[in-house]
């Protein structure tokens, strides 16, 4: 049975991936529509099948892990998704030690507005990468791969597990190790917190950063080894907030959302 939740698990999301081009291809032929939204509507579909179809084949109550958080834990939530960012360039090493070696700074953002509502297409597009996308794929899978698999066995199997196959749903080879790190930090959130809302929250914060962000080298002479200062405190920041919002989350700070 142990094994089997694990197959189960992998079988789920092929099924997903298959489904995202099928139901792509399907609203593209059936509606004619020549542009993104139609990709979009087909993953997200697709999401929402799959979780349908795995709580009922498991008989989960996916609400029970529903809480508010408090204002305290919303905050601390916040501050550790930003100062996330500031460390975020340490993950591509090769590219950090290029910049180091060519007096080129580590920290590579600047914030430049692309929360574009033009048309329907942008709102849209905003309103998944700031919500939709963020309680879709952090109920499939942190709420049920994850904790499923928790469940026959250990915590660090069902992290490493459903953060794999986080990074390979987002199908971009660049980028791949990140989302898996990523995936770390939102499982190791959920594990200790217990709380699906809270990975949400943080998932969310990511995604508008990346929204709201551009990349961007900054060449500055001298101040590159600056940078080598500003990553431990950052990264030092970032293990007290983990230890903050864990220890505030014990505490029982959250309110508990009553179903009728």
């Amino acid at each position: 049975m142990k094994k089997k939740v694990i197959i189960i698990s992998i079988i789920s999301f092929i099924i997903l991936i298959i489904l995202q081009f099928v139901l792509s291809y399907l609203f593209y032929k059936i509606f004619n529509i020549k542009n993104q939204i139609i990709v979009f509507a087909g993953i997200d579909l697709s999401f929402i099948l799959i979780i349908i179809g795995l709580t009922n084949f498991w008989k989960l109550k996916l609400l029970n892990d529903v809480s508010t958080p408090t204002l305290k834990l919303t905050f601390l939530t916040i501050i550790f998704s930003l100062t996330f960012v500031i460390i975020t360039p340490l993950f591509y090493l090769t590219d950090f030690v290029e910049n180091l070696n060519n007096n080129f700074i580590g920290f590579n953002y600047i914030f430049k507005n692309r929360l574009n509502i033009s048309n329907s297409i942008d709102i849209y597009y905003n309103f998944r990468t700031i919500l939709l996308m963020p309680i879709l794929e952090e109920f499939y899978y942190r709420r049920i791969i994850q904790k499923t698999i928790s469940e026959k066995y250990n915590s660090v199997i069902a992290i490493l597990i459903s953060s794999l196959l986080f990074s390979l749903g987002h199908m971009d080879i660049e980028h791949i190790y990140m989302a898996f790190i990523t995936g770390i930090i939102l499982g190791y959130f959920y594990l200790r917190t217990k709380n699906i809302i809270m990975p949400i929250l943080l998932h969310s914060m990511f995604n508008i950063l990346i929204l709201v962000s551009k990349e961007k080298i900054v060449y500055l002479e001298g101040l590159n080894y600056f940078y080598l200062i500003i990553y431990p405190i950052a990264i030092y920041i970032i293990i007290h907030l983990t230890k903050k919002v864990v220890k505030t989350s014990n505490r029982k700070t959250f309110t508990p959302i009553q179903l009728e």
